[in-house]
């Protein structure tokens, strides 16, 4: 899909489902651009008829993920949607994050963004994150052990009370 260099590390696939214009409501009554955001900054606006070679410079363009890494966008049409595949060749698996539909006006061009594939490596750990909480990083070479107490430690909340001093 893409070419790879021995300083990325980290290989993410995102996708973006664009909504075809035969669907109902009819693409008519939506304006002609749509915005994506990687971690707050969001693109220029991206025209609604891109393709998968403007949707690439668009997103390379974004400061944050050019200084992370970059994208490769390739694209294909489903029976509802024009699915823009986002892979993201990273040298570190904590700076990718998952892109969001900036677009503030209704009704919206973007149907859904989702992960599909994760992998790479990293020789300083990852860190996951849910619901705005980061775990525990995961280093290279933790024990099946290691994995689950950091993941419980994410899904659990921990509570300490302390005693409360009378005065």
């Amino acid at each position: 899909m893409s070419e790879w260099n021995s300083n990325e590390k980290n290989n993410e696939i995102q996708e973006i489902c664009l909504r075809n214009c035969d669907q109902q409501p009819p693409c008519e009554n939506e304006t002609l651009f749509f915005l994506l955001s990687y971690d707050g900054e969001t693109t220029a606006p991206i025209s609604r008829e891109t393709n998968a070679s403007m949707l690439q410079q668009a997103l390379n363009s974004v400061a944050k993920l050019i200084t992370r890494g970059r994208v490769n966008v390739s694209t294909t049409i489903k029976e509802n949607c024009t699915l823009f595949r986002v892979e993201f060749l990273f040298t570190d698996a904590n700076y990718v994050k998952l892109l969001v539909d900036a677009t503030t006006y209704s009704p919206k061009s973007v149907q859904t963004i989702r992960r599909v594939v994760t992998g790479g490596s990293t020789t300083n750990g990852l860190s996951l994150s849910y619901g705005g909480i980061s775990s525990s990083s995961i280093k290279p070479g933790f024990t099946v052990a290691q994995v689950k107490d950091v993941l419980t430690d994410l899904f659990s909340w921990n509570c300490n009370f302390l005693p409360t001093t009378s005065t």
